[in-house]
């Protein structure tokens, strides 16, 4: 069984951390926009100086609420849930192992970008449960009530139904439960601020997984991290090759290595026949080399070498002016 832990750590430099185990815990909700309510209370902006001791977790049994409002929740690792304005999300169970959540009302878009083979993520709504089974973009909506699956692939559950649904399949979550197809390429307010919000966190993720890097963590499990220079948690995984649905891409800390590293280029060669720079054994010195082309090469002295004039030839215009000539082409009187 897979380690449970989500390990929280804060970072003090670019070079260090200090770990902290703060939750094992699914629910937390990371960032708001506008009014945001959490078991009937008010919850504030997250402040970026704060740090992550400041972030409410949805327990068990607790609602949370948007009216002209916005909210981020941190599920399972590499797993986050946005909610729309004018919706309501109940958490039934908070445990990494075994998520779930109950849709009220309104419309909610999970992204997945690591589903772990021994977690299950589950979303509510009515009688029908929504499994999510692999990495990928899901959006659920109350009305009407349906699931569509922009990526990865979701098991339904209703009743006496149970079907697959996988990347177009727009899924009825009532009566027959009928599948049909959708444009994935369409969005909404919600899905835009999804992909703006999945881009901050990828681009926090960077810095973030190089600290770790840098530092004696032993990362052996994908986990949050909380980014003080961009005030966020972002997502880190222990595994290189994991993309967003969205297309960003995120680091682990043995792949981060090459955003930082020096770039190593061979020396170019030009159209002249000129290289970069090399040590020459026979002169004990570093030279640029030289090509030949058409039996001329630009070394004086050189095998093949056409020699060169021993005076510059008369100009045909030698014994007129360098300026140019007055109503001609080409030139430009001053």
């Amino acid at each position: 069984m897979r380690q449970l832990s989500i390990l929280i750590l804060a970072l003090t430099t670019a070079a260090a951390l200090a770990q902290q185990v703060v939750s094992t815990k699914a629910g937390l909700v990371h960032y708001t926009e506008g009014d945001v309510f959490l078991a009937g209370k008010t919850v504030d902006t997250p402040d970026p100086t704060k740090g992550f001791t400041q972030f409410k977790d949805v327990k068990p049994g607790e609602v949370l609420r948007t009216e002209l409002g916005r909210v981020e929740l941190l599920l399972a690792p590499g797993v986050f849930l946005r909610i729309a304005e004018n919706t309501a999300v109940r958490m039934i169970n908070n445990s990494l192992q075994d998520t779930k959540l109950e849709l009220l009302n309104g419309a909610a878009l999970l992204e997945a970008v690591e589903v772990l083979s021994d977690f299950t993520i589950s979303l509510r709504l009515g009688e029908a449960t929504v499994m999510v089974r692999k990495n990928g973009l899901y959006r659920i909506n109350s009305e009407p009530a349906e699931l569509r699956v922009y990526d990865g692939a979701a098991e339904v559950v209703g009743g006496d139904r149970k079907l697959t649904a996988k990347k177009s399949s727009r899924v009825a979550l009532y009566g027959q439960y009928a599948i049909s197809k959708f444009d994935t390429e369409s969005g909404d307010p919600l899905h835009r601020w999804s992909s703006r919000r999945a881009g901050y966190l990828a681009l926090a993720n960077i810095s973030a997984a190089n600290s770790v890097r840098q530092s004696d963590v032993n990362w052996r499990t994908s986990g949050w991290l909380w980014n003080p220079f961009y005030g966020m948690m972002t997502f880190v995984p222990v595994r290189a090759g994991l993309y967003s649905p969205f297309g960003y891409g995120y680091f682990c800390p043995r792949n981060v290595y090459a955003v930082y590293a020096p770039r190593v280029t061979a020396p170019a060669v030009s159209s002249m026949g000129f290289s970069g720079p090399r040590y020459d054994a026979n002169r004990g010195y570093t030279v640029t080399s030289q090509r030949s082309y058409d039996g001329y090469s630009p070394s004086a002295g050189s095998t093949g070498a056409a020699a060169a004039p021993s005076a510059p030839a008369e100009s045909p215009r030698s014994a007129e002016t360098a300026t140019p000539r007055g109503g001609e082409g080409g030139g430009r009187s001053q």
